[in-house]
């Protein structure tokens, strides 16, 4: 018996990494670098009005604003979107306003029902926009000078409505890094990011660091109301996109944006106190444990088999597994710049994530909601609001 279940689990873990592989290869195939600009005359480069949703990011916000400010770009605006914070952040912006002629600032005191706080956020900021294009990116995104430019063109020579670029995850620490690098490739294999770029297909996901859209095609769709209580806000926006038949693209830009996305483990559970349940779980506390559970088994299981078990076609499946395993872990490292130790210690990424989330699970269960942005949000509200 023990057998039958032992080769039912090593069967199951070479269809997950085959799958994973797979996700990989076609990741890597259709979904490329963003080129450099080919426009040449300034005056063809249309109004981009990028809009930021704050909140309590007095540590991360001016050094990530610089970069932006520092932009090769002749036509752009800021509209910065306090979401009601309490650290300092609301003064911080209104000095950058007060020196900076192209900032606007926009402070949110109350939060309407049924909405969550940074989805509103956009939601405001993007109805005070004068540009053709609208860029929706986070607090913390730095920018190299020359990326608006770039995505700008990409958008008119292939006429792209919805345009998400893949960023660079900075490096913190080894075991911060591995946690990191699981959570990248389970969202590229989870997601089929690469049907964003597919017109035939009805699925597409955004990246939050970077959202460039064309404002008309935006305004056809469903808009923010449709999304107002998704947690998975970014993803969710290029579903709406799609669903008003915009033409999307998916591209990579690890040399043109960047983010530490986590600075310390507190604040990695801190964020998957939200996304873990919401993603992972689909708001059920059992769907969050199981899936943590198994995917630690499938990831385990072949190294088990190979140390411990020594029948031949148990040993077989664990080496053809560990093969594709390594294989697919190596591709992704080199495709979105990952380090190559971190995405090969996946068992320990899965391990951290599986901890992590099934605390989600717990607290979600305890509260009976998610705190976020110091707001608490019902899982039943959240559950209705879900669209990815």
């Amino acid at each position: 018996m023990m057998d039958i279940i032992l080769l039912i689990l090593l069967s199951l873990s070479l269809t997950y990494w085959s799958a994973t592989l797979i996700a990989v290869v076609v990741s890597l195939i259709k979904i490329k670098s963003l080129p450099v600009s080919t426009i040449k005359d300034p005056q063809l480069y249309p109004m981009v009005s990028i809009i930021i949703p704050v909140c309590n990011e007095i540590d991360t916000f001016e050094p990530a604003f610089n970069s932006l400010t520092n932009l090769d770009y002749p036509k752009v605006e800021f509209i910065i979107v306090d979401d009601r914070s309490t650290d300092g952040t609301s003064a911080l912006i209104d000095r950058i306003a007060a020196r900076d002629n192209r900032v606007r600032v926009i402070h949110i005191e109350k939060l309407p029902e049924g909405w969550l706080g940074k989805v509103h956020a956009l939601k405001i900021g993007a109805e005070n926009t004068k540009g053709e294009f609208m860029l929706f990116t986070d607090a913390d995104i730095h920018f190299s000078t020359t990326i608006i430019k770039k995505a700008i063109s990409q958008c008119i020579n292939e006429k792209i409505d919805f345009l998400t670029l893949i960023p660079k995850f900075e490096n913190v620490n080894i075991l911060l890094d591995t946690a990191i690098s699981f959570m990248i490739r389970a969202i590229f294999a989870g997601n089929r990011v690469w049907e964003t770029n597919d017109p035939r297909s009805k699925h597409a996901v955004g990246f939050g660091p970077f959202i460039l859209v064309n404002k008309e095609t935006f305004q056809k769709s469903r808009g923010f109301e449709w999304m107002k209580m998704d947690i998975c806000d970014d993803l969710a926006f290029g579903l709406l996109m799609k669903q008003a038949g915009a033409r999307g693209k998916a591209m990579v830009a690890t040399s043109d944006v960047s983010l530490t996305y986590s600075r310390s483990f507190y604040d990695y559970a801190k964020s998957t106190e939200k996304t873990g349940l919401a993603y992972t779980g689909r708001f059920s506390i059992f769907k969050a444990v199981f899936v943590s559970l198994l995917a630690m088994i499938l990831e385990f299981i072949p190294f088990v088999a190979l140390l411990f078990v020594h029948r031949p076609l148990a040993l077989i499946l664990s080496i053809i597994s560990i093969f594709i395993m390594i294989s697919s872990l190596i591709l992704m490292s080199i495709w979105v710049k990952r380090p190559l130790l971190s995405c090969l210690l996946s068992p320990l990424g899965i391990t951290i994530n599986s901890i992590f989330i099934m605390r989600s699970a717990w607290l979600g269960a305890r509260n009976k909601g998610v705190y976020w942005r110091g707001t608490f949000y019902p899982i039943e509200e959240l559950r209705k609001g879900q669209r990815i």
